[in-house]
């Protein structure tokens, strides 16, 4: 049930409005999600109609204002939206960067998020859940949340100590449940924190930097008959 405090803000069909997020009597983040992919959209046609009337470096001003002040916020919570919304999400995106860098509708997006120093929602996604970790760590209350999250170094290696400082995945007997955060956030973080060099003090730049390279790697087009890189070469 919907906490009655969320009566008093309620907008409408079970579903309220609280600190920003939009709750149903379900639990289910569909309505927070489409929102942000309404306002997002809205952005993305500001950028269409003005393509060819303004400069790149004021279209990359309007895609920050209305699409990655939206990403942000949602972030967070991208585990949580069916594969659908998430897939809509990563395509809306990579449409507003398209239309920032000037380029056709079925050009790569990898280099052009590099190009315009643009974080994809992948890498967002990653490095929020990092930093919302680490700040727990940080303030001690990860002891709070000892319930759900539990620094551990029993996870499948003998060496004593080797993983101390990894969170502990919880084991879950139904799939579905990967997506809520005590899971979801457990393997994003024991993820990023075992790559080399990475610790919890670690910049943000460079652990944005790491996620970067490696999504740029996974992403890059790397067919050699890909009609739409041979058309851009000729």
């Amino acid at each position: 049930m919907i906490p009655s405090s969320l009566s008093k803000i309620s907008v409408g069909g079970g579903v309220g409005r609280y600190l920003g997020f939009i709750l149903n009597v379900n639990h289910d983040y569909t309505c927070f999600s489409n929102i942000a992919i309404s306002k997002m959209c809205k952005g993305i046609a500001v950028l269409r109609k003005y393509k060819k009337l303004i400069p790149p470096e004021f279209k990359c001003y309007v895609y920050y204002s209305y699409v990655e002040s939206h990403l942000e916020f949602i972030s967070l919570y991208l585990s949580l939206a069916s594969t659908t919304t998430r897939n809509r999400i990563i395509k809306l995106q990579k449409q507003a960067i398209r239309l920032v860098a000037g380029t056709k509708a079925n050009a790569h997006t990898a280099k052009l998020f590099r190009n315009l120093n643009i974080t994809p929602i992948e890498v967002l996604h990653q490095m929020n859940v990092f930093e919302f970790i680490v700040s727990l760590k940080k303030t001690n209350c990860i002891e709070t949340l000892s319930s759900c999250w539990n620094f551990t170094d029993e996870l499948g290696n003998r060496t004593s100590g080797r993983h101390s400082h990894l969170l502990s995945i919880p084991r879950i007997k139904y799939k579905v449940l990967e997506k809520y955060p005590m899971y979801d956030y457990s393997k994003v973080y024991s993820h990023i924190i075992s790559f080399p060099n990475i610790n919890n003090d670690t910049s943000i730049a460079d652990i944005k930097s790491l996620l970067f390279d490696k999504y740029f790697k996974d992403n890059e087009c790397k067919s050699n008959s890909c009609y739409i890189c041979k058309k851009k070469c000729q």
